[in-house]
């Protein structure tokens, strides 16, 4: 037994620049399998991050769409049979002040503005 590892360790002894370059190829494979794993996953995370960022806008663009035409409809709904506006300065008022992405509220009839409101 003594021989068979005095044999084996010989050989190692034997072939020294073959070993070492065996180990070389070995550690390089080595770094470049982690350098590899650690590129994809820094290529997923910014995927993900991308993909948040995407949703987020996506969120809120749909809010801002949706709160638009709410206000729309709620200031269509001001307007009386005979196309005239109940109390549109009160509406206005509300609709600005529950609204970040409304700045200004106006009725316009073919291209000419007919109310504003008072904003104070």
């Amino acid at each position: 037994m003594e021989r068979k590892i005095n044999h084996i360790l010989s050989g190692f002894y034997k072939r020294t620049k073959l070993i070492g370059l065996l180990v070389f190829i070995g550690v390089v494979v080595l770094f470049s399998f982690i350098l590899y794993q650690d590129y994809n996953l820094s290529l997923e995370e910014e995927k993900r991050r991308e993909k948040n960022t995407i949703t987020s806008i996506k969120q809120n663009v749909d809010y801002a769409l949706k709160n638009s035409y709410v206000a729309a409809l709620t200031l269509a709904l001001t307007i009386n049979d005979e196309g005239n506006p109940v109390n549109f300065e009160e509406v206005a008022q509300k609709i600005l002040s529950s609204s970040v992405a409304i700045n200004s509220v106006q009725l316009v009839e073919k291209g000419v503005v007919l109310y504003v409101p008072d904003i104070g």
